[in-house]
């Protein structure tokens, strides 16, 4: 499946702010497409509306992938994915490597 092309909506990720974001394998394969803003704290990226939820699946209960790496325009940002249940509906998470985390968290 090709890339979709994100657009730039410019350098900096608030709390509050959201922003269309892809998701990539380990290997660079692209998983889906989301909504994603940064989590209370900053160390974790929250993905809602995401186009792809088979892909992401497959790849963390199937595969047991968990490496991911998340574009969003200038922004190429490397993580551990991770899911819950939240009410009823699943919840997708990627927790920031430490020097991303710090540097989503400046921003």
């Amino acid at each position: 499946m090709a890339k979709r092309q994100v657009p730039n909506s410019g350098p900096s990720i608030g709390h509050r702010e959201t922003r269309l974001c892809d998701v990539f394998d380990a290997a660079g394969n692209y998983l889906a497409s989301a909504v994603m803003r940064l989590a209370d704290g900053g160390g974790a990226l929250l993905l809602s509306r995401v186009v792809g939820k088979g892909n992401l699946l497959g790849y963390y209960f199937g595969r047991g992938g968990r490496l991911v790496t998340i574009e969003a325009g200038d922004f190429r940002l490397r993580g551990r994915l991770r899911t819950r249940w939240m009410e009823n509906e699943r919840l997708w998470i990627v927790d920031l490597e430490e020097s991303a985390a710090a540097s989503a968290a400046e921003r």
